[in-house]
């Protein structure tokens, strides 16, 4: 079953924050840190007595115990490179686009994709971290979509090598960068998120699930 949590307001008062005191008590401290933590990150019903730090902070702190593959065995359909390195241009430029290649190159020890070294030269348009994006799609694309179409190979790549991770509520999220250069809705603060993680098609602050700020 799918988990829904909201973050804390972002009209709270500081004020209402919890005061923090000179100690270097470790005893003291951990129990300071669990009075700033409950409550105080999300918003739920007061939690029970086996639970005193909330049942959404003992969710997000689980343990992730599915056995994930070594990026060395991670494979992808070549097509499926939607930036693709000098490496992978000259390497299997005879390869057929369905071919399966390795998402992380062992002998290079670097990723298959040309994932962005320098920075942007306007809040526009980026970069990429080598001429092997010659072509339209390369040269158009930012930082920023580079970055989330990775991630998205990468948790495909995953899912296909462990089916286990499609029993997760989370195996259905998609990362964008929509939001790099336009505010997300439902706020009234105008924030842009370089990437966010969302399962919805309209992003709004109310359904995504993690933001990226660079």
């Amino acid at each position: 079953m799918a988990s829904f949590f909201s973050t804390v307001d972002n009209r709270i008062k500081p004020s209402l924050l919890l005061s923090i005191p000179h100690t270097n008590n470790v005893q003291s401290m951990n129990k300071i840190t669990t009075k700033e933590l409950n409550h105080l990150v999300t918003h739920e019903d007061a939690p029970a007595a086996s639970e005193p730090l909330g049942h959404t902070l003992s969710h997000i702190f689980k343990p992730f115990k599915i056995t994930l593959p070594n990026v060395s065995k991670l494979n992808i359909p070549l097509k499926n490179i939607l930036h693709p390195n000098e490496h992978v241009r000259s390497k299997y430029h005879d390869s057929l686009p369905d071919q399966l290649v390795p998402l992380y190159d062992s002998e290079t020890s670097t990723w298959n994709w040309d994932l962005p070294v320098k920075a942007p030269r306007n809040n526009l348009v980026s970069d990429t971290s080598s001429p092997s994006s010659q072509d339209t799609k390369a040269v158009n694309a930012t930082h920023e979509e580079i970055i989330a179409s990775f991630l998205n190979a990468l948790a495909g790549c995953l899912l296909t090598s462990q089916p286990l991770l499609e029993l997760e509520c989370y195996s259905t999220h998609t990362w964008n960068a929509a939001s790099a250069h336009n505010a997300l809705h439902g706020s009234s603060v105008m924030h842009k998120p370089d990437i966010v993680l969302s399962d919805d098609i309209t992003t709004r602050w109310g359904n995504i699930k993690v933001s990226g700020w660079s």
